[in-house]
């Protein structure tokens, strides 16, 4: 169960689908370099974060 939150936390924070409805309200208004980072830098450590947990968990499971 604490695996499929913490999956499910880290897809809101890519701003995966379902999740996608609520990033254009948190990027309004903001300055176009503030977007870039506030967009770019998390989605790039959530998304190596992902790769790394899903081969751990894979070889976990898996025993490879």
């Amino acid at each position: 169960m604490a695996i499929i939150f913490i999956f499910a936390a880290l897809l809101f924070k890519l701003a995966a689908a379902p999740f996608h409805i609520w990033v254009p309200d948190v990027y309004e208004g903001a300055p176009t370099v503030v977007v870039l980072l506030f967009a770019s830098l998390p989605k790039l450590a959530v998304f190596a974060f992902l790769i790394r947990f899903y081969i751990s968990f894979l070889h976990e499971i898996t025993g490879i």
